[in-house]
Formats: C-alpha cells, sequence, structure tokens
C-alpha cells in the first residue's frame, strides 16, 4: 500500500515518527510532505525523516489561512496526483484533507482536541475516518460531522510517541549544566479552561510568581519567553516556539561555561 502523511507543524512530526516506522516495518511504501512552519523541517532532519517541502505558514488571520490552505492543498494536490496514493493521512493537517478529497484518495485524520471548530468541520466532514483518544466524549464530535467514522485509542498519543524516549543527557553535558537545573513555568498551572489555550493574565502570573521567586533562591535564572522574563526581570532568551529554535540556542550559548560552542540541537 501506498500512503502519504502530511505533516504541518511541529508536534505532527513527533506524533507520526511511530506512525511511519510501524507502515514501513509492515511493508508499505511511505511518502511524507511537510510544510515550513515552526521546527517542522528542523524534526524532520533530527528524526532521519525524509520529506518533501511544500507550502508555509501564510499568517494567523482567518483569511491568511483560508488563502494558506487554499494554495497549499493544491501545491499538494499536483504533487501527489502522479504519485496514485492508497491512503492519505495527517494529524490536524486541512490541507491533506482537502489534497485527498480533490483526489479521491482515502483519508484519515487525527487529533486530540476537540474545541478547534473550523478545522474540525473541515477536516472530520472530508476524511473517511477521524481519530480520537478516548478521553474525548463521542458526542463532542458529531456535529463537526464525525459520526460513523470515528476510531478511540486508550490514553494519551504522548503515551505512544514517548514510548522510546531515551533523554539524551550529553546535551546538559555540553552547556555545562548537568547540576542543580531546574525548568519551572511562570505559570505552573493550565490557564483557561479545558477549552482555552491562551496567554495567562497578569492575575494568573502574579499567583504563581511566588513560587518561581522562592525556586529561584541561591540559583541563576534565566528567562525563556517574554512572559517569564517580565515577571521575574531575569535574563530574556527567544522562547523556541514559532520558529525561534535558532535565537533559543544562540540565546542559551552565553550563559554556558565561558560560552563555548556546543553541537547544534533542536528543540
Amino acid at each position: 500500500m501506498k500512503v502519504w502523511i502530511d505533516l504541518t507543524n511541529s508536534p505532527h512530526v513527533l506524533v507520526m515518527r511511530p506512525v511511519i516506522a510501524n507502515l514501513r516495518e509492515h511493508g508499505h511504501e511511505v511518502q511524507i510532505t511537510a510544510r515550513d512552519f515552526a521546527q517542522t523541517l528542523g524534526l524532520c532532519e533530527r528524526f532521519g525523516i525524509e520529506q518533501t517541502t511544500i507550502g508555509r505558514h501564510r499568517g494567523a488571520g482567518l483569511l491568511d489561512k483560508a488563502r494558506g490552505l487554499l494554495s497549499r492543498s493544491i501545491e499538494l494536490a499536483r504533487w501527489a496526483r502522479p504519485r496514485r496514493f492508497d491512503l492519505a493521512l495527517g494529524h490536524g493537517s486541512n490541507d491533506v484533507t482537502v489534497a485527498a478529497a480533490l483526489l479521491r484518495i482515502p483519508c484519515s485524520t487525527t487529533f486530540d482536541y476537540e474545541w478547534a471548530a473550523v478545522q474540525h468541520n473541515v477536516n472530520c466532514r472530508l476524511a473517511q475516518a477521524v481519530v480520537v483518544p478516548d478521553a474525548i466524549p463521542p458526542e463532542r464530535l458529531y456535529r463537526y460531522g464525525a459520526r460513523r467514522k470515528l476510531g478511540v485509542y486508550p490514553g494519551l498519543k504522548e503515551e505512544y510517541y514517548l514510548a522510546d524516549f531515551e533523554p539524551d543527557e550529553a546535551v546538559l553535558a555540553e552547556l555545562g549544566l548537568t547540576e542543580h537545573v531546574l525548568c519551572w513555568n511562570v505559570v505552573p498551572t493550565h490557564p483557561g479552561t479545558e477549552r482555552s489555550n491562551r496567554r495567562p493574565t497578569q492575575s494568573e502570573v502574579a499567583a504563581g510568581r511566588c513560587f518561581a521567586e522562592e525556586l529561584a533562591q541561591g540559583r541563576r535564572v534565566v528567562a525563556v519567553g517574554r512572559i517569564a522574563a517580565n515577571a521575574l526581570g531575569a535574563p530574556y532568551i527567544r522562547h523556541p516556539s514559532h520558529g525561534g529554535v535558532a535565537e533559543f540556542r544562540e540565546g542559551l550559548l552565553p550563559f554556558a561555561p565561558g560560552g563555548r560552542p556546543v553541537r547544534p540541537f533542536s528543540v
């Protein structure tokens, strides 16, 4: 069977890596496309996943997203048409679902956050199968057109893609940070509700600051991101999300002993 997998964001690389390996172990041919966004391409390189780069992120506005969906879906369809795939897979990728529908390729989509209404109204209606963790009540997905398409799995996706994870302690050693290192969120609890994934409010930051200040006593503090820097008054380092990996690494290097260079690593 010829399988097409599309990766549009950094987490999709982690989620699909074991899927790609499992399909190939069972003799299936797998080809991957990827969007140039955040750390998607860097993670593909790190894990040795060969991919064809198609398209880029067009912006956060609704109109920008619509233009990006249209243009990249057309590009994907042009790429996939001569390859005659038997199945298309994506993790929340509207692009591959639309392209597969244009080419009449059976498609399966998966996700683990049920409140992205615009995304799911596209994916769930066009895909032939919708795969989600069993923690999501099925009836929440019926309004998206997922009734009679659902497949569920136990637990969370992180349990699957981290099953073979082995921490690389060499990274901290090369940075000279093997002793007494503590990573802590300025806001240690998830802000908002189960439906939100938003920037914390000033009151939420203030409520969490006392814990960070207590833990910071006797330690050298480095703030990753503007929220942490503003809350703690510590030296600022660019957050690695949204394409900030290179700046994050460069910002972290001066805090290594002597500011000595280390090998490149992805976050």
